[in-house]
């Protein structure tokens, strides 16, 4: 036998010892995105509706606000806000365009979160058309992308049928450019959006073990994105709402327990409910009662989650 061939064979034999390599990880994959609001001003802390105060009231479209809670959130780990977001010409589409200039200056990320509820569409058709008008943030270097797809996620989507959604992404994203993710537990609408993840767990008396309910059935669709939520407590008792109910932080023990049980589902990434949503209770910024402790948590906890996706 010539000595290539051999040389050839034993490598052939070697490389079989060696431990195959892990797989590559998609870019955006391990991200911890935190859903943020931006439609608070004066007003908002005087009206007896927030569960907390934060610990500096600020207005929405103060930029020296916005460059606080960018520099707070990737101080805790986390990589991006999804801003609650209501159409163009409305101060959330403003305060947009702000947070996406901080963060290109700050190497943090942003999408939107499509609320159904917004006040400024209509119909169907307004939905579709205000999709359209999103895309042109798309291409900016602070979006988040997830696998070279900018990301969007969809609060409310329930609101219309699947057909409708069809329709609509016929309409706003007919070559499917975008990964839209949305909301809930009506897996059907996986046959339009691509991934699904809860906007809130708070009302399960066992939300680890929802989130794992959850994932399994979004992965029974195949190729589907997975994204845990993630959130330190819930508190909507002061919106006067007939079923408004309380779940208490706990020391932040409710926190870190459903932060273990997202780990544990392996989510292509993680979204946190919520960043400042004050109204409902499950804010992480710097609060009145609890001061950082939550961001302290989010993170070592954000940090465990990527190392176990290393693993």
């Amino acid at each position: 036998m010539r000595k290539s061939a051999i040389l050839s064979a034993l490598l052939v034999f070697v490389a079989t010892l060696l431990p195959l390599p892990a797989a590559a990880a998609a870019p955006g994959e391990g991200a911890v995105i935190a859903k943020y609001y931006a439609w608070f001003d004066q007003n908002s802390w005087t009206s007896g509706q927030p569960s907390d105060l934060p610990s500096v009231t600020y207005l929405s479209s103060d930029r020296k606000a916005i460059e606080r809670q960018v520099d707070q959130a990737r101080a805790a780990s986390i990589d991006g806000f999804a801003l609650n977001w209501w159409g163009p010409d409305n101060p959330t589409d403003t305060n947009l365009q702000v947070l996406l200039d901080v963060a290109r200056r700050r190497n943090f990320k942003v999408t939107v979160d499509v609320d159904l509820n917004s006040p400024f569409w209509a119909n169907e058709g307004d939905v579709a058309n205000s999709l359209v008008y999103l895309r042109r943030y798309y291409a900016d270097p602070a979006w988040y992308r997830f696998d070279g797809w900018p990301v969007v996620s969809f609060y409310g989507i329930r609101k219309y049928s699947v057909g409708t959604w069809s329709m609509i992404r016929s309409v706003a994203d007919p070559n499917l450019e975008a990964a839209w993710l949305g909301e809930g537990d009506q897996f059907a609408y996986l046959g339009v959006f691509d991934g699904m993840h809860p906007y809130s767990i708070a009302w399960s008396p066992n939300p680890s073990a929802q989130l794992a309910s959850y994932a399994s059935r979004t992965r029974a669709y195949g190729g589907k994105l997975w994204v845990a939520t993630v959130m330190p407590g819930y508190d909507d008792t002061h919106l006067g709402r007939g079923n408004g109910f309380t779940v208490d932080r706990q020391g932040g023990a409710y926190y870190s327990n459903l932060w273990q049980g997202a780990i544990a589902t392996r989510p292509a990434f993680v979204m946190i409910t919520s960043w400042n949503e004050w109204m409902e209770g499950h804010q992480l910024e710097p609060g009145r009662s609890y001061g950082d402790l939550s961001l302290r948590l989010t993170h070592d906890y954000a940090d465990a989650y990527r190392a176990s996706l290393a693993g």
